[in-house]
């Protein structure tokens, strides 16, 4: 078989007819989803996160957990203050007034 020219390829072009989309494409292309309910969702739904975040998020979750537990073993009950009136409070005997500057002040 002989290779065609530019002008028999282009007539066999024209010639040439596309076929027609299957009938049920354009339902599935054009379907609205169903959407489901929030705890529908909440059972079946899925979010997408990349391993480094959700792996930084597992660690500080498992260190905030450990802290509260460790935290509450250490806790001593501290008891309520009594009322505190006004009258408890006292003038401060010598008050002694303090400049303190910053080190990248000139003095």
């Amino acid at each position: 078989m002989e290779p065609m020219d530019d002008r028999e390829l282009h007539e066999l072009l024209n010639k040439w007819k596309a076929p027609g989309a299957p009938s049920g494409l354009e339902e599935k292309l054009f379907a609205r989803p169903e959407r489901d309910s929030w705890w529908r969702w909440l059972l079946r739904g899925s979010i997408q996160v990349p391993v480094p975040v959700g792996a930084i998020v597992v660690a500080a979750l498992i260190a905030s957990i450990y802290g509260a537990i460790a935290s509450s073993a250490r806790r001593v009950p501290v008891s309520m203050p009594q009322q505190v009136s006004l009258a408890d409070f006292r003038p401060v005997p010598q008050l002694e007034v303090r400049i303190i500057r910053s080190a990248y002040e000139s003095q």
